[in-house]
């Protein structure tokens, strides 16, 4: 599980597929296949990885820029570390 700092963002799915989790008040997965986008909001934590055993490739963006993420447990309840991202 991950934030994007004070960035909200987006993504959409070129190629292959992905899984996101959500922490929030109840744990959800959702499978995005090639075409697919989603919205991170700012503060909002999330995971995205690959769903399958073919490559896939997604494109992120970042309003404002990504300048650190912060890392949590598998809950999502205790922070590990925070990064800065350049």
């Amino acid at each position: 599980m991950h934030d994007h700092g004070e960035a909200a963002g987006a993504f959409v799915v070129v190629r292959g597929e992905l899984r996101e989790v959500l922490p929030e008040s109840r744990r959800s997965i959702v499978d995005l296949g090639a075409g697919s986008t989603g919205v991170v909001r700012r503060g909002q934590l999330h995971d995205v990885g690959n769903a399958s055993d073919t490559p896939a490739l997604s494109i992120h963006v970042y309003s404002p820029p990504l300048s650190t993420m912060t890392f949590y447990d598998a809950s999502g309840r205790a922070p590990l570390r925070t990064e800065a991202v350049s």
